[in-house]
């Protein structure tokens, strides 16, 4: 069965062993909060670390710049990890960038104005929604100033087309931001405070070091886990040659994802339902306490406590 062979992956294979242990190492001995940054390759991520680490010598292009996961730290506190990103198509790079998030606390997961593509939609959900990584994550949406348009409205739009690809979920489910890391990094180079300002390069350092401290150290409890679960499911999928045993693996993993979205929608309508239903009580009760202390106020609590019992009957 699929749980034998998960708990007989660690000891049976040698290579998995051997890097869940240097893995684990690594992260019980790093005190600092490691943020990796992942996502499109094209996304900017090397001009978001440059301009958060104030770093001009980092390699910044239109291709694929990173080849490494490369560390740069920040106030000996932090550490920000720029990876080449994943579906690169270079195998070697999918490699580098899912070993770094195994020693991650926290991951920045960063697209372009284009948002999603269908392969990058279905990695994201994975990680904040399979994965887990909710509550450790936060997406940035890169090169605002590529569009012609007032900030607000553009924002707006986004999260709007960004939620229809999310669907049943929400871009609310992980703190975001609305970036230009290029204006960033131009307004330092010519001191063009207009160009700092209009990146909002601000918000995302604030929103970083919001998460750090309020999230950071307890982000750090779960990451050894985290590693645990990536390298065994590595393990459940390199152990499969058998093809039929991939498409069945597929299919219950499908399966779990369709079962967590149908989850999530009947969660969506339950808190629609029972928000509509109470305020049949809120509105009664609202209309009676205004009625305080005059002469018309007057309450049946036979007559209240039935609109309760027939309002909780129809949630």
């Amino acid at each position: 069965s699929i749980i034998d062979l998960r708990q007989q992956l660690i000891y049976d294979d040698l290579e998995i062993k051997e890097r869940l242990e240097a893995t684990l190492k690594e992260v019980m001995e790093e005190k600092r909060i490691v943020i990796t940054f992942i996502g499109q390759y094209s996304a900017g991520k090397s001009s978001i670390v440059s301009a958060l680490s104030n770093r001009n010598d980092i390699k910044i292009d239109a291709d694929i710049a990173t080849s490494s996961a490369t560390e740069y730290i920040l106030d000996d506190q932090i550490i920000l990890v720029d990876t080449p990103g994943l579906y690169t198509g270079n195998q070697e790079h999918d490699d580098i960038t899912l070993e770094a998030i195994n020693k991650s606390d926290m991951l920045v997961y960063c697209i372009t104005n284009e948002l999603f593509d269908s392969i990058t939609i279905k990695d994201y959900k994975k990680w904040v929604y399979e994965k887990n990584y909710r509550n450790k994550m936060l997406l940035v949406i890169n090169k605002m100033s590529r569009e012609v348009g007032e900030y607000e409205n553009l924002k707006e739009n986004y999260i709007e087309s960004i939620n229809r690809a999310l669907n049943p979920y929400d871009i609310q489910d992980v703190t975001s931001t609305f970036i230009d890391a290029k204006d960033y990094l131009e307004g330092v180079a010519y001191d063009d405070e207009e160009f700092i300002e209009i990146s909002r390069m601000d918000d995302l350092k604030n929103k970083i070091n919001k998460i750090a401290a309020e999230k950071g150290i307890l982000s750090k409890l779960d990451t050894p886990i985290k590693a645990i679960s990536n390298l065994i499911d590595e393990a459940l999928k390199n152990s499969l040659d058998n093809k039929l045993d991939r498409n069945q693996l597929e299919l219950v993993n499908s399966i779990l994802s369709e079962l967590e979205d149908t989850k999530s929608i009947i969660r969506r309508k339950m808190r629609v339902t029972v928000s509509e239903n109470l305020s049949i009580i809120e509105s009664y009760a609202n209309k009676k306490a205004v009625q305080i202390g005059s002469e018309s106020f007057e309450f049946n609590e036979y007559e209240f406590n039935s609109l309760i019992e027939k309002t909780c009957l129809k949630i």
